[in-house]
């Protein structure tokens, strides 16, 4: 049923991201890239079907046992449940973290982005643009280091995802414009001020410059900060 309102509504043609939603995958214990996605699944009971366990199955893989070892009280149990959400066809996407994991005191903005789908920077597996920008209007851009991208992973037609050489003259060529930072910033600070704690959030552009937020989690920081980070309130009321 959820199929064919998906649909109904974007036509026959779309597709699905499946991605986990561990219960705690988004609040106190960030299980950041631990868990499976997979991309650009046909609207199709069966493929959905099959995505759906490849999910459920990565709670149980070694790397998530691990982490879930190291971050987690051992009497603590996950549940998971899999979420289905339209596919975007990302002209350029990334992941940003709403404030400086590793000091307080440097109100930026820190985005990385590259071409195609975001799993190559959430992935590391591509030198991707780096940017930290300045979180007070008119959001400065104070550094910025253009990656040299010899890949990205494109949405194949038929389902799935393909990895592709870039064409040369793009590989060093800044994917974003300024704007588009300065919206994206906006966006995190927005989203940083609802939560209350500083995030890390997914991103995608599709091929009308039109910005999706994927997903927002918090952000991991280093455990001397935790305490201070328990609650940015206060720091937080200069950017309304």
């Amino acid at each position: 049923k959820g199929l064919e309102m998906l649909k109904n509504e974007y036509g026959e043609t779309c597709f699905v991201a499946v991605r986990s939603s561990a219960e705690e995958e988004d609040r106190e214990f960030s299980f950041a890239g631990q868990f499976e996605t997979v991309l650009n699944v046909p609207p199709e009971k069966k493929k959905v079907e099959e995505a759906y366990k490849e999910v459920l199955a990565s709670l149980y893989s070694p790397k998530a046992i691990a982490y879930k070892e190291q971050i987690m009280p051992k009497d603590k149990p996950i549940s998971m449940s899999v979420g289905c959400i339209t596919m975007v066809d990302a002209e350029v996407s990334g992941a940003m973290y709403s404030s400086d994991p590793n000091d307080l005191n440097n109100d930026v903005v820190i985005i990385n982005a590259s071409w195609g789908l975001g799993k190559t920077v959430v992935e590391g597996s591509v030198d991707a643009d780096h940017f930290q920008i300045g979180k007070e209007e008119p959001y400065p851009i104070l550094y910025k280091k253009v990656g040299k991208k010899d890949f990205i992973i494109v949405t194949n037609k038929n389902g799935g995802i393909d990895k592709v050489p870039l064409p040369e003259e793009k590989q060093g060529k800044t994917c974003i414009s300024e704007e588009q930072l300065r919206e994206l910033v906006r966006q995190a600070i927005l989203i940083e001020h609802y939560f209350k704690k500083p995030q890390d959030i997914e991103w995608a552009i599709d091929k009308n410059g039109k910005i999706f937020i994927l997903q927002s989690r918090p952000l991991r920081i280093s455990p001397e900060l935790s305490e201070t980070f328990r609650d940015i309130s206060s720091t937080l009321q200069k950017y309304n």
